[in-house]
């Protein structure tokens, strides 16, 4: 079976059987991956002279919205330069998967986190809407008080 058929049946399966499946290919990186190097192959045969960053472009893989409430840019935008671009980066990442490999749950209150060094991303997943809401972003001895 190829990569597209995949696609093509996961889009026929009910909304929420979709979303399981969806959410179990998103939290696995490396099927993740294979997945989209098999769109990517694909769709590069059927135009191999097409510039790769178009066949990329062109690929209709799941995006997710984030979005960082107040509080959490303000504690952003007091962090060291280089921390503050480490978290950039791991906040970009949450639009192609919302559960990167390490996101734990959150036991004492509702949304996960993910670490980034010393730094914690504390973060609420909507998955009607396709949002990821960043509630909070520091150290790891003050993010949970």
């Amino acid at each position: 079976m190829s990569a597209a058929e995949v696609i093509a049946e996961i889009k026929a399966l009910a909304p929420e059987e979709r979303e399981r499946v969806i959410e179990f290919l998103m939290s696995d990186q490396e099927l993740r991956e294979d997945l989209q190097d098999s769109l990517l192959l694909e769709a590069r045969l059927d135009e191999p002279s097409r510039p790769l960053e178009d066949v990329l472009r062109g690929l209709n893989f799941v995006s997710w919205a984030v979005e960082v409430q107040q509080p959490a840019e303000k504690e952003l935008g007091a962090l060291p330069s280089q921390v503050r671009k480490r978290i950039a980066r791991a906040l970009r990442a949450l639009k192609d998967n919302p559960f990167p490999h390490g996101v734990k749950k959150l036991k004492a209150r509702d949304g996960c986190r993910i670490r980034v060094g010393d730094y914690r991303i504390l973060f609420r997943v909507d998955r009607d809407a396709r949002i990821v809401w960043v509630g909070a972003i520091g150290h790891r001895k003050d993010i949970y008080r």
